[in-house]
């Protein structure tokens, strides 16, 4: 990334080393080819620098918003491309190039698949923008289904399963029990997020938050709001149970790997974000 020009300064470099946002992929694979797994945390570590560059930077209301999804239509249309011209500074030039890496080591259903996840999180970041350049509070309902895309999750679990060596069919993963499932996994990822980010984003006036919004619906403190998500939270987890055990009894042949690899997902994420200085004061956004 700082070869590619994506980071311009020491400082830079160094808040983004010491985000230790290169080893979220790695928790989250339990085993599997080492150049995959690199691979996996490439691609994760420019899926940040998109939201820091692109989204931090224009997604407020003084930014340049058109600017910012004119940036995430060009690099979708790169995502989708197998040929690379001359190297592109910036975002793109990076994309290309994981993208090919993608192309030679995973299947073409998974490669689409990744393509599909990517353009999700583009929607939810374009989203989440929207609503803050306009200073709009969106519903709850519409900020769950937003935060759900924005954690990218899905691209996780693609490229987990890549590294495993494995290939879940397409209608396994279209089974209401896995879609479900995939959502029910974004969820929770969120609200870890929300609850161990509170004090970064207070400390940044960030209202973009479930808590934030729980304060405003039930009229609460932060701390009752916390506690609330929190009981969600709980609530979640035994949905998450009852729909693995679903997906697995719908299909026994690919339900159980799918579900391992979203529960490895979820595990390996959230201890990560408990360690990361990217979800505490001192973390990238400092």
């Amino acid at each position: 990334m700082h070869e590619s020009g994506l980071i311009h300064t020491d400082e830079q470099n160094r808040y983004l080393i010491e985000s230790r946002i290169g080893l979220s992929f790695p928790n989250v694979v339990p085993h599997g080819d080492i150049d995959t797994v690199l691979l996996g945390s490439c691609i994760n570590v420019w899926a940040a620098l998109v939201d820091d560059q692109i989204m931090e930077k224009h997604g407020h209301p003084g930014g340049e918003l058109a600017r910012a999804m004119g940036s995430l239509v060009e690099l979708e249309s790169i995502s989708r491309t197998t040929d690379s011209d001359a190297p592109t500074p910036g975002l793109p030039g990076p994309l290309a190039e994981l993208s090919q890496r993608l192309h030679r080591i995973a299947a073409p259903e998974q490669v689409l698949r990744a393509q599909w996840h990517l353009l999700q999180y583009f929607m939810g970041l374009s989203t989440e923008a929207a609503h803050t350049h306009t200073t709009t509070t969106p519903t709850l309902a519409d900020y769950k289904r937003i935060r759900q895309l924005t954690t990218c999750m899905p691209l996780f679990f693609t490229l987990s399963e890549v590294c495993r060596g494995l290939h879940i069919p397409t209608r396994t993963l279209m089974r209401p029990e896995a879609q479900k499932l995939t959502a029910s996994a974004s969820d929770l990822i969120g609200a870890s997020n929300d609850i161990i980010g509170l004090r970064r984003d207070l400390r940044r006036g960030d209202t973009w938050t479930h808590v934030r919004l729980f304060v405003q619906q039930h009229e609460c403190t932060y701390q009752e709001a916390i506690d609330l998500l929190a009981a969600e939270f709980r609530s979640r987890v035994s949905e998450f149970a009852t729909l693995t055990d679903a997906l697995q009894a719908a299909d026994p042949q690919y339900g159980p790997s799918y579900s391992d690899i979203i529960q490895d997902v979820i595990a390996g994420y959230m201890h990560w974000a408990q360690h990361s200085p990217r979800y505490t004061l001192d973390g990238w956004h400092h």
